[in-house]
């Protein structure tokens, strides 16, 4: 892929915010690197919700047409698309935002948008996620990780940055941040430095469109009424053409997003 990507063909870590971003975001070069060295998708924030769900998580549930086992069934849907891209699916422990509370009680999400604000200060938080980042980069041996930018704002995307960055500069390792989609084709793109556009090619599209088919519980939130997501995905590449688009992340950053 040319001298931008590191980790001398070594097997390679992706940490995903949840469970999909990882496909949407980079899912042809997931499948294209998977085919000549081992690609592991760590997903983050995969845990099972406490007994009480907060009002957004109901909400999310029913727009996403899930019950009380959300959880797992979007787990096995991760499984599906992994096999897909013929990636190694990790599930970490911790909880999605809509289903965390904050230290001192409430909820993380009271509100839809506070999926967007600043994270809460969770100094055991950041060092549970930076735990799993590096356990999976030791049990790996990843020569090279890939993450998100965090486009969009979304408080657990700020903090996989955050994780990544940590975890990497522990072990020595070089990073990749992706473009977050859908994030990054709904607003203006977010790039620390300059990007590498990795063009579709009709073997990447297709196993990347197999995946995304397989998160089938997200497709109408993602892309309500009846929007066409096969093009949406396809024509993809943060305003220029399609493709997926990384960047080497600023190393100071990690404190700042």
């Amino acid at each position: 892929m040319g001298g931008f990507w590191e980790g001398g063909g070594g097997p390679v870590l992706a940490v995903s915010p949840h469970l999909d971003d990882a496909v949407l975001s980079a899912g042809a070069t997931l499948a294209r690197l998977a085919a000549d060295r081992p690609v592991t998708v760590l997903t983050l924030f995969a845990g099972d919700p406490g007994p009480e769900l907060s009002a957004v998580a109901g909400r999310h549930h029913a727009r996403c047409g899930l019950d009380g086992d959300a959880v797992s069934a979007r787990r096995a849907e991760d499984a599906g698309a992994m096999a897909v891209l013929g990636a190694q699916p990790v599930h970490g422990d911790v909880p999605d935002a809509v289903y965390r509370r904050r230290p001192g009680g409430g909820w993380v999400c009271e509100e839809d948008g506070d999926m967007f604000s600043v994270p809460p200060d969770d100094p055991g938080l950041d060092r549970r996620l930076a735990e799993l980042v590096l356990g999976a980069a030791e049990a790996t041996g990843a020569t090279l990780v890939l993450g998100p930018v965090g486009t969009g704002g979304h408080v657990d995307h700020v903090l996989t940055r955050r994780a990544v960055l940590r975890a990497a500069a522990a072990r020595g390792l070089p990073v990749l941040c992706w473009q977050d989609e859908p994030y990054a084709s709904w607003s203006k793109p977010d790039m620390d430095g300059p990007a590498l556009r990795v063009p579709f090619t009709p073997e990447t599209l297709a196993a990347k469109l197999g995946a995304v088919a397989c998160y089938r519980s997200q497709l109408g939130m993602l892309w309500p009424g009846g929007q066409d997501w096969r093009a949406a995905v396809s024509r993809a590449g943060a305003g220029g053409p399609p493709g997926e688009v990384f960047c080497r992340p600023h190393a100071a950053s990690s404190s700042t997003r």
